[in-house]
């Protein structure tokens, strides 16, 4: 039942940010737990930024936060393809591996799924579940998370693209905006402030010499 609910909702709006928190509200009726985040991989692979949260406890990380893709949990399952399960009984050894989940033991965030998105064979990113509960997590949840993983990899694939798309657009119509100005005047001197605010939206600088 909840997962036909889940991808009702998901399938019902065009952007997956719109329907996060009902989305996750469903889930938590179905998989215990206190905060769920989706993570997607940078186009160069070696970074990650933080595309959703949800839940009261958000232990160091708020959405659009850049983080390095090394000894994460992202990178342990872009390298296994398989999910990745966090309990009393491994939560030791992993956090040598993957020191960024000392902030959610911090948070007592000591359960965890954290399941692949695939995307034409390859994992672009993770959907997480994280419970305060511990040894909550069962074989059957971990394979819920997968198969809602499953749901949702291809919305969030949809998101990115809409998101470089509009990224594309704003730059574009900054370059257009540019190419006005300069023809604007042929005194340079008197475009400078106004070309130096277009330049920053971008490429941010301090300064131009």
């Amino acid at each position: 039942e909840g997962l036909a609910e889940i991808a009702q909702v998901i399938s019902s709006s065009m952007e997956i940010e719109a329907v996060f928190d009902e989305v996750a509200e469903i889930l938590t009726r179905v998989v215990p737990g206190d905060a769920i985040f989706i993570s997607t991989l940078s186009p160069d692979e070696s970074s990650a930024i933080v595309r959703h949260n949800w839940g009261a406890i958000q232990p160091g990380t708020q959405v659009g936060d850049i983080y390095a893709l090394k000894n994460t949990q992202l990178e342990t399952v872009v390298q296994t393809g398989e999910p990745l399960t966090i309990s009393e009984t491994n939560i030791d050894e992993l956090l040598q591996k993957i020191p960024k989940l000392t902030d959610d033991v911090a948070s007592n965030l000591r359960s965890q799924i954290t399941a692949p998105l695939v995307s034409d064979g390859r994992v672009f990113g993770i959907f997480g579940i994280r419970s305060t509960a511990r040894n909550v997590y069962t074989t059957r949840h971990v394979g819920l998370i997968r198969r809602i993983a499953g749901h949702i990899a291809g919305e969030i694939v949809k998101d990115e693209l809409n998101i470089r798309l509009r990224q594309t657009a704003a730059e574009q119509g900054v370059i257009a905006e540019i190419g006005r100005l300069m023809s604007s005047s042929s005194d340079l001197d008197d475009l400078m402030d106004e070309f130096d605010r277009l330049l920053q939206e971008l490429l941010p600088n301090d300064r131009l010499v």
